[in-house]
């Protein structure tokens, strides 16, 4: 009897070391060891990632369903009946669906092969596929990037010239994977070693720098600003617009209700620094937080310098 060396599983076949998936999307995909998710759920929690937002009550912002939320949805619609011991679905759960489920359409698609290394944990076997495939979309971008029709592009006369409009689409908003938040003349490209991270681990000193883009002095303790008063101030005041009352104050403004100000109501910030400057400079964020109570007058001959800083993500 001849040993080939390959075991198999439902999902995929491990030779040599790698986890090679079948060509079929399955039925159910694996996304841990005991645990199977039916592919037509694994395309609702892409659906309700990609396409499902919330707004939270008082906040300007809107957030997209998470996997954590996919999960608890999930949860409170299908409790768990049995007495059989097993656990619920968790977030990771849902994003390894996610990723399996988007990796194997994407591999189709190119009549490749998809293969992950059988090593390390499931969440991190996929990172390689999936710079991969940012990788085909930074270089050759998505499969519709050639498509015409006279409903998106028109053809007119400019100086008696033919030229093409394309129909576009914008929501007003940038939307990027976070990247380090170091402020050079170059933005840095490198990896963050965490979600939660702001600097890579090159420019990881950043984060005892203060935050003000100005200024390179120390940190002070507790803080992300230095011992500066006026750059402690900025950041008390970012904090503050986050609390209920800052908050409704700008709700009730919207609908045309007079809140009066008091003495010890926190300064409003900027939170939306355009910059004209295109694609490579950071756009709108909430990162960049400018003085609103700076503002420049002639008949001031006392003029304060206007502040910017980094708080968090770029």
């Amino acid at each position: 009897m001849l040993d080939c060396s390959t075991q198999y599983y439902p999902n995929y076949y491990i030779h040599n070391k790698w986890h090679i998936y079948y060509e079929e999307t399955p039925a159910a995909i694996q996304v841990a060891k005991h645990h199977y998710v039916e592919k037509e759920l694994a395309e609702l929690f892409v659906v309700q990632m990609v396409m499902s937002w919330y707004r939270k009550y008082l906040y300007k912002q809107f957030y997209r369903t998470s996997a954590t939320n996919a999960a608890q949805i999930y949860n409170t619609i299908f409790p768990i009946q049995s007495n059989i011991s097993t656990s619920p679905l968790a977030d990771e759960h849902v994003w390894d669906a996610f990723t399996i489920l988007s990796l194997i359409k994407e591999y189709q698609s190119r009549n490749a092969i998809f293969d992950v290394p059988d090593h390390g944990e499931q969440c991190h076997q996929f990172v390689e596929a999936m710079e991969e495939r940012n990788q085909q979309i930074a270089q050759f971008g998505q499969e519709d990037i050639h498509h015409y029709c006279d409903r998106c592009m028109r053809i007119t006369e400019v100086d008696g010239r033919q030229a093409k409009i394309h129909a576009m689409v914008l929501n007003g908003i940038c939307i990027g994977r976070p990247h380090c938040s170091f402020q050079g003349p170059i933005p840095c490209t490198n990896k963050l070693p965490s979600s939660k991270a702001h600097f890579c681990e090159e420019h990881d000193c950043e984060r005892f720098v203060c935050a003000v883009t100005t200024c390179h002095e120390p940190v002070a303790n507790g803080f992300s600003t230095c011992k500066n008063p006026d750059h402690h101030l900025l950041e008390s005041n970012r904090a503050a617009r986050h609390t209920a009352f800052f908050q409704l104050k700008h709700v009730l403004a919207r609908q045309g209700i007079f809140v009066p100000a008091s003495s010890t109501d926190p300064v409003d910030v900027l939170d939306e620094i355009e910059q004209p400057n295109g694609p490579e400079h950071q756009g709108p964020s909430a990162t960049f937080v400018g003085d609103l109570a700076l503002i420049d007058c002639p008949d001031k001959k006392d003029q304060p310098v206007k502040l910017k800083a980094v708080f968090g993500h770029i």
